[in-house]
């Protein structure tokens, strides 16, 4: 059984901060990877005095579908882009903006995508679009790169099955590349 905490608490008040969070069984892990931290509470207190601002938190494609293979990292970027509505709610009355940008692959060693092509960019390309959707009363949860929206829109309209099939066929392939890289070090 869980436990609601000890009172109804706005983010960034005394009563709640990431040691709080972090004691209330979200994991440590899920915390550090969406970037809520103390640092992040005292930026939000700065911007409610000053009654305006704009959070960005970065999500991913992996927390809008179920997937194998990256549990942790698909449960972790669910929690962000929840976090993000629900505080966006929270913070209006103070003119503050609040989004969650979903990427897919971007030119990267993290993706392993070397060259662009037409659903891969380059960071500043995917840059320039992020940061132009920026302070806009657009969707909490967006794709800012145009061709990341429109993929999204795609396989959002598909069923369950599909998306994770695709999910699971593209990372059960990453897991065979991983494998074989690793046994041939060996």
């Amino acid at each position: 059984m869980g436990s609601s905490g000890i009172n109804a608490e706005y983010m960034g008040s005394s009563g709640i901060n990431a040691e709080y969070m972090g004691s209330s069984g979200i994991n440590a892990e899920y915390m550090g990877s969406s970037g809520i931290n103390a640092e992040y509470m005292g930026v939000l207190a700065g911007m409610k005095e000053r009654r305006r601002g704009a959070i960005v938190n970065m999500s991913s494609f992996a927390g809008s579908v179920p997937q194998q293979l990256y549990v942790g990292y698909g449960a972790s970027k669910a929690f962000v882009d929840k976090f993000s509505k629900d505080l966006k709610l929270e913070v209006a009355e103070f003119g503050i903006k609040v989004q969650s940008q979903i990427p897919f692959f971007v030119v990267s060693k993290l993706s392993k995508k070397r060259r662009p092509d037409f659903t891969t960019p380059l960071p500043k390309s995917y840059a320039k679009s992020a940061v132009g959707q920026i302070g806009y009363d657009s969707p909490c949860v967006l794709s800012p790169y145009p061709v990341h929206a429109a993929i999204h829109k795609v396989l959002g309209s598909l069923p369950a099955l599909v998306t994770n099939k695709v999910a699971e066929s593209m990372h059960k392939s990453i897991r065979r590349r991983a494998l074989r890289k690793k046994n041939k070090g060996k």
